[in-house]
């Protein structure tokens, strides 16, 4: 059988420039939803997120959902999901879903 290539050494062409910022792995999914929040300074609605990743990554919105569950978990106070980099930023959760991205006053 031939060898396939690693999809992680494949770089992604991306609308979304990578945000100096991001503590994700390049090119990994939960790097492009930090990227597309980020490039929405004033915010984004929870559904619109989900939406824009599916269709930015191919990926099946079930899939898209769980990704940006993850990304969009850190709080101030510093807890969230343990896969996400709650650290480094926090998502402010606003009403109807509303996720804004905060890179200063990082939770520590």
């Amino acid at each position: 059988m031939p060898n396939k290539p690693a999809n992680e050494n494949i770089a992604r062409k991306s609308n979304y420039a990578r945000h100096p910022d991001n503590p994700y792995r390049r090119n990994s999914g939960y790097a492009l939803v930090y990227d597309i929040l980020a490039s929405r300074k004033e915010g984004v609605r929870r559904d619109q997120l989900i939406y824009l990743y599916a269709k930015e990554s191919g990926k099946e919105m079930k899939r898209a959902r769980w990704d940006v569950m993850i990304v969009a978990s850190p709080n101030i106070d510093g807890t969230g999901h343990t896969s996400s980099q709650k650290n480094y930023y926090w998502v402010d959760k606003g009403a109807g879903g509303f996720l804004k991205l905060h890179t200063d006053n990082k939770a520590a």
